[in-house]
């Protein structure tokens, strides 16, 4: 009768052995890991926004709320020309009135001036893009200027309107854009929220606003728009 080998069983053993000696090594790992772990686990957060111009993580909404009491308002009020009187002087000599009242956001783009007037609304269109009302400042019937209406406004007419908002100051054109459509926002949700189009054909409105001559006619977006009774 022969005996059995006992290689077998010599390798069992040895194969056990260093099954105990790996389990042993990824314990020790584990416990050195959770009593001084080798690395910080942070959580991953968006940075803050901010409502500094030249920040890379610029809130248009925040830049523009910051800006809108302290400098925007005062800027329209210190410099707004009578539309009326522009509109003349702008016939009379486009080139000297867009020199002296004018504001030029880029080099080779156009004038935007800031404006004021009163007038009676003499129509009402709100089946366009953009919605507006055309603007009589005498007794006749046909409009002198028109009004943009919310609640969608086109351009950056306001934005462009203001001497201390530059390109220059921004990270990149988009969001010099987005600045743009933030004031766009903050009027309609200020000045023309409030506002019914329904009945405002007939009504005297005094306002403040900006224009740009590219336009093709005097198409003024309202910064201020106030309806009397």
């Amino acid at each position: 009768m022969s005996v059995p080998s006992a290689v077998p069983r010599q390798h069992a053993s040895l194969v056990k052995r260093k099954g105990v000696v790996a389990i042993a090594v990824i314990a020790a790992i584990v416990l050195y890991c959770v009593l001084d772990p080798p690395f910080v686990i942070q959580s991953i957060q968006a940075p803050a926004s901010s409502a500094v111009a030249n920040s890379p993580n610029l809130s248009p909404t925040k830049y523009v709320e910051a800006i809108w009491s302290s400098k925007v308002l005062p800027t329209v009020a210190k410099s707004a020309i009578s539309l009326p009187t522009l509109l003349v002087d702008l016939k009379r000599n486009s080139a000297a009135a867009s020199k002296r009242y004018g504001n030029y956001a880029e080099l080779d783009g156009p004038p935007t001036f800031l404006v004021k007037g009163s007038g009676r609304i003499v129509s009402v269109n709100t089946s366009s893009i953009p919605s507006e009302a055309g603007l009589a400042f005498g007794a006749g019937s046909a409009p002198d200027a028109f009004l943009q209406l919310g609640p969608i406004l086109l351009g950056t007419v306001v934005r462009d309107a203001m001497p201390f908002i530059n390109f220059n100051q921004f990270v990149n054109q988009v969001t010099f854009g987005e600045v743009g459509t933030a004031i766009n926002a903050k009027i309609e949700a200020t000045a023309l929220s409030k506002v019914d189009n329904s009945t405002l054909k007939g009504k005297h409105v005094e306002f403040t606003g900006a224009f740009t001559l590219s336009s093709g006619k005097q198409l003024v977006t309202p910064i201020t728009l106030e309806v009397k009774p």
